[in-house]
């Protein structure tokens, strides 16, 4: 149905069609004509005198949906502007159509949760073409190589699953447009906006994160167990020759060292820095009678979750590389026995007086 107004010094009704057909008694002059069809409208200037016919037309507006590789690809929905966003259609083998005034419109196609506008004369052109691109999101480890397996997410509305990767990349054909895509890997997630329209390919890149566990002067020593936290404390590694690595996204992590019992953790950067340093420090326990004198064979013991042994006296000291952390020690003098907390990291040097 069509409404049809004619102007006479303002715009006035004139009728509705019926079976396309709307008519109506004027005085023979040059009129301007205006039919409103589909929330559109045309406007055509003729005189009646010479020819009181006045037809207006349609055009079959043609919206296609193609991928990368040019052939049609369900499903999109298809919306177009006059005057507010109005449907249009869903494609059925990538192609919908609609009768059209012929006039400038703008075009919405709507396809995997993303959607993308294109303004188009359908009286030049009846044929509206909108082509996805294939993005591609690549996952590649500190040499360059691909690795698996990332979980790939894209952002249009809300986080859309956009698949896993197999030999290190993974594939989906959206418009082009802009968007943050997410990397799921290992635990961890690194997110990155890209116009997939300027370039389709997306790569993350993990860095080779180092843990080393030094003593006190600064050489590697072993073993420690790595963790690090992503959600949860998982498992990084167990060092050897004082060093663990594992490819990581560059994130901010909270590292967790554990040697001789005792655990310290440490958060750093490692798309800023990717080695992480832990150092233990050189502990003295010194046990000495009321005297001052040095007690010898005093056994000294330290608490990480249960006594565990730290060592026997020699001319009344003992010394052990541990983690700076807060520690409770004890000394241990025939039946007598005394305990001590100290924060190792402020002072690594610790005194009992029997």
């Amino acid at each position: 149905t069509g409404t049809v107004q004619y102007y006479s010094g303002a715009w006035r009704d004139f009728g509705t069609t019926a079976d396309g057909i709307a008519s109506k008694e004027l005085l023979p002059g040059n009129y301007s004509f205006r039919m409103i069809y589909a929330f559109a409208s045309k406007d055509k200037t003729q005189d009646i005198s010479t020819n009181n016919v006045v037809v207006f037309q349609t055009v079959n507006a043609t919206v296609q949906l193609k991928n990368s590789s040019g052939e049609f690809t369900d499903q999109g929905t298809v919306q177009y502007y006059s005057g507010a966003w109005r449907d249009f259609g869903i494609t059925t083998n990538g192609v919908a159509t609609k009768e059209l005034l012929p006039n400038n419109y703008s075009f919405r196609m709507t396809s995997a949760f993303a959607s993308r506008d294109k303004q188009q004369d359908i009286n030049s052109n009846s044929t509206v073409v909108f082509q996805t691109v294939n993005a591609t999101i690549q996952l590649k480890n500190s040499l360059g190589n691909f690795i698996d397996q990332g979980t790939v997410q894209y952002y249009s509305g809300a986080w859309r699953d956009f698949g896993v990767t197999a030999n290190g990349a993974a594939s989906k054909e959206l418009l082009p447009n802009n968007y943050s895509f997410r990397m799921s890997y290992a635990y961890s997630s690194n997110d990155k906006a890209q116009d997939i329209g300027a370039n389709n390919t997306v790569v993350f890149q993990t860095v080779n994160t180092v843990v080393q566990l030094k003593n006190s002067l600064g050489n590697l020593i072993d073993q420690g167990v790595v963790q690090y936290y992503s959600g949860a404390w998982r498992s990084f590694g167990t060092t050897s020759n004082g060093v663990t690595s594992l490819e990581l996204l560059p994130n901010n992590y909270s590292f967790r060292m554990t040697h001789e019992y005792l655990s310290l953790d440490k958060s750093q950067n490692t798309g800023t820095s990717n080695v992480v340093t832990f150092n233990t420090v050189l502990s003295r326990v010194r046990v000495r009678d009321n005297q001052n004198q040095p007690i010898n064979n005093a056994t000294v013991r330290y608490y990480a979750g249960a006594w565990r042994n730290y060592g026997i006296t020699s001319n009344g000291e003992v010394t052990k590389e541990l983690l700076p952390v807060n520690l409770t020690l004890r000394a241990i003098v025939g039946t007598i026995q005394q305990d001590k907390t100290q924060n190792l990291l402020t002072n690594p040097f610790v005194e009992f007086t029997f």
